[in-house]
């Protein structure tokens, strides 16, 4: 038998052990056969998919581009280069191949799902929803199709859609635990608790080991403030998925809700190590919890995500539960010193709680706040002649005598260097305007990041900044600001006014 009729029949067995499963053995025979005939396109590529089936993606990408640098119209070598860069974390690259595949083949349905993935990976939402609907249209069975567009509409908070999409992929594949699993991240999403613990379970009993309907049933207990039994189906996650970092998130936000700080902390770090896509966050809580590497302010997100959430029940919460008080109390001594016709700016003005007692004050009044849906409810109101979504000091920035006056209740808290905030509102005010603020208390030391994700400051701290800001104090008063738990939280009402 010449040399060719041996890598022929080397290539053929590594074909038969590809198709059995044996993939260490088949990259072996297509090893010994490329030894002979090193070129040999067809073997190349098979090695390229044995090796991506043993997690090989950095030798399976050199196959790749060696069957590629033989033949560029090689569709199949184009294909598993994309899915070896999107292994290797390169999903742009990815992309790049996929293209180059699809010019051969345009409606090629293994190219655009994976295209699919790597778009998912990328977070651009839109395009992969628009392949997805592409892939349905040109096989409407095609089960996965209907699965990856649950996915990105959940991703894109468009819940109800998703539904309809998993509901179609359960249809055509009624065992499919990761469809239940999904369709129950709809109905976590929504609030609908019993029904997207029924869909956990579903997927469970489908397929027991599948960590991902472990973690997401998890997640939803915790919401439903169910906290040991959260950390129980977080634990099966991660003993099923080790290095699963959404499921120790999760852990360490059950363990912090029952004060146990240690395992709480030992588990969010843990989270930080596995590359969480939270991680800013997460170092945020644990840097509130072991007090140190305190940042002087929260991840970019941070505020914006967690008022979007909270908006639904926002003002009565903090009006019934909270007993929130502030507005009326700087109200009280602001309406002594400021007149009618005011230019006002209200910082963080949520709701517009503080807005509506200034509102006879105004000439014109802008309201900021960087949670979208918090705005929604004070556009409601037509209290404000402007709102904007926007950071306080990038709002701030560009102004120059612009106001009469500038309030800021509530909204230090979220902030922990206030050096910026006072020198960006003593230039957006008009000589003589005022500066009104509340702080929670603090009594050493500038600011400190605690325990429910607020900074503290001094009152020390807010005077020299006053002072360096060429600020006059015009009141300074301790008083109650909120309750937290039921106990009154203390702080500062300041009233500044322009030198």
């Amino acid at each position: 038998m010449d040399n060719f009729e041996i890598a022929k029949q080397l290539f053929l067995d590594g074909l038969k052990l590809f198709e059995k499963g044996a993939y260490q053995e088949a990259e072996t025979k297509f090893l010994k056969s490329l030894e002979i005939i090193p070129d040999r396109v067809s073997t190349l590529t098979n090695l390229t998919a044995t090796q991506i089936r043993l997690s090989k993606y950095d030798e399976a990408k050199d196959s790749a581009e060696k069957a590629i640098s033989q033949d560029h119209t090689n569709g199949d070598a184009w294909l598993n280069l994309g899915i070896a860069e999107n292994k290797c974390n390169s999903p742009n690259k990815a992309i790049e191949c996929f293209d180059k595949a699809l010019l051969l083949k345009p409606d090629w349905v293994e190219v655009l799902t994976n295209k699919v993935m790597a778009l998912i990976e990328l977070k651009r939402y839109e395009e992969a929803l628009e392949q997805c609907d592409r892939l349905i249209a040109l096989e409407p069975s095609f089960v996965e199709s209907w699965f990856n567009k649950g996915f990105i509409l959940n991703r894109m908070g468009s819940h109800d859609l998703a539904l309809d999409a998993l509901d179609e992929a359960i249809k055509l594949k009624p065992d499919s635990a990761e469809a239940w699993s999904q369709k129950g991240v709809s109905f976590s999403s929504l609030k609908r608790y019993g029904e997207d613990l029924a869909c956990y379970d579903q997927a469970i009993k489908i397929m027991p080991d599948y960590a991902h309907a472990w973690a997401y049933k998890g997640a939803s207990l915790l919401d439903q403030e169910k906290y040991d039994e959260a950390i129980a189906h977080c634990d099966q996650a991660v003993r099923l998925k080790p290095d699963y970092a959404r499921a120790y998130y999760s852990l360490g936000l059950a363990y912090l809700e029952l004060k146990q700080l240690a395992p709480a902390i030992a588990n969010l770090e843990r989270a930080v190590e596995l590359n969480h896509e939270n991680k800013g966050k997460i170092n945020f809580i644990l840097a509130s919890l072991k007090r140190v590497d305190q940042p002087s302010a929260p991840p970019k997100g941070f505020v914006a995500e967690l008022f979007n959430e909270y908006a639904n029940r926002f003002e009565s919460h903090i009006v019934d539960t909270l007993k929130y008080e502030a507005p009326n109390i700087l109200y009280d001594d602001l309406k002594e010193i400021i007149g009618d016709d005011q230019d006002i700016l209200d910082l963080g003005c949520g709701t517009g709680l503080m807005g509506e007692l200034l509102k006879p004050h105004a000439k014109s009044i802008i309201g900021v706040d960087l949670a979208g849906k918090i705005l929604e409810q004070a556009r409601e109101k037509n209290i404000y002649d402007e709102l904007y979504q926007a950071d306080l000091n990038e709002f701030l920035g560009p102004k120059v005598d612009d106001f009469d006056l500038v309030v800021a209740l509530d909204v230090f808290v979220y902030l922990g260097d206030l050096s910026d905030t006072f020198a960006n509102a003593q230039k957006a005010l008009k000589k003589g305007g005022y500066f009104g603020f509340t702080i929670e208390g603090l009594d050493k030391g500038d600011f400190c990041l605690n325990t429910t994700l607020r900074y503290s400051h001094s009152a020390e701290y807010c005077e020299d900044l006053a002072k360096n800001n060429n600020f006059r104090i015009v009141s300074n008063k301790t008083g109650v600001i909120r309750q937290e738990n039921g106990t009154d939280v203390t702080g500062h009402y300041f009233i500044l006014n322009k030198v």
